[in-house]
């Protein structure tokens, strides 16, 4: 019976080689922005919902932030999606608005991406009461009321490419 894992490890190809590769990391982080990339040229033909650009977005960014770690040897956290702490631990300087975007992506990432809801009430409450309302302008003038996305902070494509730029400088400047 052919060993294949000492044949793997023979050519240098073994799970701790590649959990630890920047290259590696940085070419899935790039796949995910081409297809947040194509899904935002095409949003029209996705009914009413920006949740498939938005993971991908999310999937992009939580890469490159590896990517980083991977290239400054610093240890990848193997546990949970928090593109917030993850930037911290890269050192990309973001602004606070960029951070709050990074923690409405994370959710995405975690379960609004993929599901209708979490696999608890406190999850969604604490999601619906304070991070997605961190992301709404409301404004009452007499007795109209309007309600928008805030240009600052909702990920959108804009708001994206800045975070995108950002991390993929730093991932450049630490070469």
């Amino acid at each position: 019976m052919t060993d294949w894992k000492n044949i793997r490890k023979s050519v240098g190809y073994t799970q701790a080689i590649q959990s630890k590769d920047a290259t590696q990391w940085h070419s899935l982080a790039r796949g995910y922005r081409a297809a947040a990339e194509i899904l935002n040229e095409f949003s029209d033909r996705i009914p009413s919902d920006s949740r498939p650009f938005a993971l991908n977005a999310a999937l992009s960014i939580e890469l490159i932030l590896k990517s980083i770690l991977a290239r400054k040897t610093i240890a990848i956290p193997t546990t949970g999606h928090d593109l917030v702490h993850l930037s911290d631990l890269s050192g990309v300087a973001l602004s606070d608005n960029q951070k709050l975007t990074l923690e409405l992506l994370t959710e995405t990432i975690v379960w609004s991406g993929r599901y209708p809801a979490p696999k608890n009430e406190q999850r969604w409450d604490n999601y619906q009461d304070k991070i997605l309302e961190s992301h709404i302008i409301r404004r009452t003038v007499g007795n109209v009321s309007s309600v928008m996305a805030s240009p600052e902070t909702f990920p959108d494509w804009k708001n994206y490419l800045k975070i995108w730029a950002a991390c993929n400088a730093e991932f450049d400047a630490c070469a």
